[in-house]
C-alpha cells in the first residue's frame, strides 16, 4: 500500500493593518479577510499585537520594531530600525495582504507614522519578491507631500491593488498608479438579515463620533458646536415622534455617545452600545433610517438596506452615498445643519415610497458589490495557491 502523500504546506500570509485598536470597522474588515483566508497560515501585523492575540487567539506581531526609540533625534534611528524589522517580517511570509480599511488615507496623518511604515513594507516586499496585495482599500491624496509620495510608492510597488470606490480610484491614479479596479468595502460581503420597513414607532439609529483620531476634521473640529448640533437634531426627531438609538463606531466614541443621551434627557433617546458590527446589525435591524458618522456605520447601514444619512468627516462618506444614489444626504460632520438633516430623516420616515426607493437602491448596489467581492476572494485564493485554478490576480511589475 502506497504511503499517503504529505499534506501540502499552507501559504504563510501576513494580514497588515490597524487591528486591535478598538475600531469596529477595522475589526470587521479583518473578519471578512479571515473568512476568505482562514485555511492559510496567518499572522497579523499590527500596532496592537497583544490585543489581537487576546481577542482572537491569532498569531500577531508588531508592525514596527517595539524596541526602537520614538521621538526626538533618536526617533530617526528608530525609523531605520523599523525598515530592518519590516525586512525580517516580510521574509517570514509568502505574501502580505492589506485587508481593506483606510491605511492609505493620510489627510491628517504624520508622514513618518503609518505612511512610512507602509513604505518600508512595500520596499521590503518588492526587494524580497513577496506579493503585496492591497484589497478594497480606501485612498486619498489630500495629505502632506511626503505622505502622498509614500502612498504613491506603496501603490506602485503593490502586486495587486483594488479600491473600494471611484473616488479612491481617482486618488490612486493621481498618486501614480494606473487606475485600479473598484471592488467595494470588504465588510459588504457579510450577510445580514435584510431590513424590512417596520410599522411600529419611527426609530432612527444615530451614529456619533469623537474628535480624536478622526482624520481631516482634527484641525478645526469644534466639539461643543458638534454636540449642540447633534442635540438639536435629536430634539427635532423626538418632537416629531421618533425614537433614537445612539451608537458609536469605536471605543473612543463611548463618552460622546453617553453625553448625547444625557443631553437629550428623554426616554425616547437611548444608548445602543456595540462591541462589533454584528451588534450594530442588531440595533439597525429595528430602525428605519441610520444617521452615520463613522464610515463603517454607514457601510453597515447600506449592507442592511437601511436608508442612510451621512454626517461624514472625509470624502469617503460622500463617495459611498454617491454610489448608492443619495449624494444629497451626505453632510459635513463639522458643520451640518441639524434642521436640514432632520427634514431628510423625517421625509424618509413618513414617505413610504421614498423609503422603498432608497432601500431598493442600496440593496441593488450591495448585491453587485458582493459579486465583485466574491470574484476578488476567489482570485486571491488562487494567487496564494489555496485552490487550483488558472485565473490569476492582476499582476503589476
Amino acid at each position: 500500500m502506497a504511503p499517503d502523500a504529505p499534506a501540502p504546506l499552507r501559504p504563510r500570509v501576513a494580514l497588515l493593518g490597524q487591528f486591535g485598536i478598538g475600531n469596529l470597522g477595522n475589526e470587521a474588515s479583518l473578519d471578512a479577510m479571515l473568512d476568505v483566508l482562514g485555511d492559510a497560515d496567518l499572522v497579523v501585523l499590527t500596532e496592537e499585537p497583544g490585543a489581537v492575540l487576546e481577542a482572537r487567539g491569532l498569531p500577531a506581531v508588531a508592525f514596527t520594531d517595539p524596541g526602537a526609540r520614538r521621538g526626538g533625534w533618536r526617533g530617526v534611528l528608530g525609523k531605520v530600525r523599523d525598515l530592518r524589522w519590516a525586512w525580517r517580517r516580510v521574509g517570514e511570509v509568502d505574501a502580505i495582504v492589506v485587508p481593506g480599511t483606510g491605511l492609505l488615507e493620510g489627510s491628517a496623518v504624520r508622514a513618518t507614522a503609518v505612511p512610512l511604515t507602509l513604505g518600508w513594507y512595500a520596499l521590503a516586499a518588492r526587494c524580497r519578491r513577496r506579493p503585496l496585495h492591497l484589497l478594497s482599500v480606501g485612498v486619498d491624496d489630500g495629505g502632506h507631500r511626503l505622505t502622498r509620495a509614500l502612498f504613491g510608492f506603496v501603490l506602485r510597488a503593490a502586486t495587486t491593488v483594488t479600491v473600494r470606490d471611484d473616488g479612491s480610484a481617482a486618488c490612486a491614479e493621481r498618486l501614480g498608479r494606473s487606475r485600479p479596479p473598484v471592488v467595494p468595502d470588504l465588510v459588504l460581503a457579510g450577510q445580514v438579515q435584510g431590513s424590512a420597513r417596520s410599522h411600529g414607532p419611527w426609530t432612527v439609529a444615530l451614529g456619533v463620533i469623537d474628535t480624536h483620531g478622526t482624520g481631516t476634521i482634527e484641525a478645526d473640529w469644534d466639539r461643543a458646536r458638534y454636540l449642540a448640533a447633534v442635540a438639536e437634531l435629536v430634539r427635532r426627531l423626538v418632537v416629531a415622534g421618533a425614537r433614537v438609538r445612539v451608537v458609536g463606531g469605536a471605543v473612543l466614541d463611548d463618552l460622546i455617545a453617553d453625553e448625547v443621551v444625557a443631553r437629550a434627557g428623554h426616554d425616547a433617546v437611548v444608548r445602543a452600545p456595540a462591541a462589533d458590527l454584528a451588534e450594530l446589525d442588531t440595533w439597525f435591524a429595528g430602525c428605519q433610517v441610520v444617521v452615520a458618522a463613522r464610515y463603517h456605520n454607514l457601510v453597515t447601514a447600506v449592507r442592511a438596506g437601511v436608508p442612510p444619512v451621512s454626517l461624514g468627516y472625509a470624502r469617503k462618506q460622500d463617495w459611498l452615498l454617491g454610489d448608492v444614489g443619495a449624494p444629497a444626504r451626505a453632510h459635513d460632520v463639522a458643520g451640518f445643519d441639524p434642521a436640514l438633516v432632520a427634514d431628510q430623516v423625517l421625509h424618509l420616515l413618513s414617505d413610504g415610497e421614498a423609503w422603498q426607493a432608497a432601500h431598493a437602491d442600496a440593496t441593488a448596489w450591495v448585491d453587485q458589490a458582493r459579486r465583485l467581492l466574491a470574484g476578488q476572494a476567489s482570485r486571491l485564493r488562487v494567487s496564494l495557491g489555496l485552490v487550483p485554478d488558472d485565473v490569476p490576480l492582476e499582476v503589476r511589475p
